[in-house]
């Protein structure tokens, strides 16, 4: 990989798969943990976080999600104080109806409060460190550009070099 590194990247904090796993094992799975789970995962697996937030309701998710996303979607259907539609988004604030998707804040915010159950500081992780951990998994085990660029969501060959070169 010949390409120089973006300098954005490189500033971008870094995860440790035992830490995130550690995160992700220490969500107890009620509705707001089986929510919080599902997104931490999809953003992981998806690799961008505003496509997980901007999934509706009856899209089709991967098959770890299967269980999960049954019973996510049935507690929230039987919640009365949730205006559940068919049309809405699977992931948002649950203070409003599923007409509104979470943004990127609200996800930073979700990760850093798990973060802090699994015993780790507010700011030490972002979503962006999520990112990095799922391509260097990629990258390590297919050595792979190509593989990073379509599971990561990236649009560009460059762009993916360019992250990469930072791992």
């Amino acid at each position: 990989i010949n390409n120089v590194a973006n300098p954005r990247y490189t500033k971008a904090k870094v995860i440790e798969s035992h830490q995130f796993r550690r995160i992700i094992n220490r969500i107890y799975l009620d509705c707001d943990g089986i929510h919080d789970y599902l997104l931490l995962k999809l953003i992981f697996i998806l690799g961008r976080c505003e496509k997980v937030c901007k999934l509706k309701w009856n899209d089709t998710l991967p098959r770890f999600a299967d269980t999960l996303s049954e019973v996510y979607r049935a507690s929230a259907i039987s919640d009365p104080a949730l205006k559940i539609s068919e049309e809405g988004y699977l992931f948002f604030p649950f203070a409003f109806s599923n007409k509104i998707h979470l943004t990127q804040d609200e996800v930073r915010e979700i990760l850093q409060i798990r973060a802090i159950q699994a015993g780790y500081k507010r700011n030490q992780f972002d979503i962006m460190s999520i990112k990095r951990l799922r391509a260097k998994e990629i990258y390590d085990l297919t050595d792979s550009v190509e593989e990073v660029q379509n599971l990561c969501g990236f649009k560009y060959r460059k762009d993916a070099v360019r992250f990469i070169k930072t791992l």
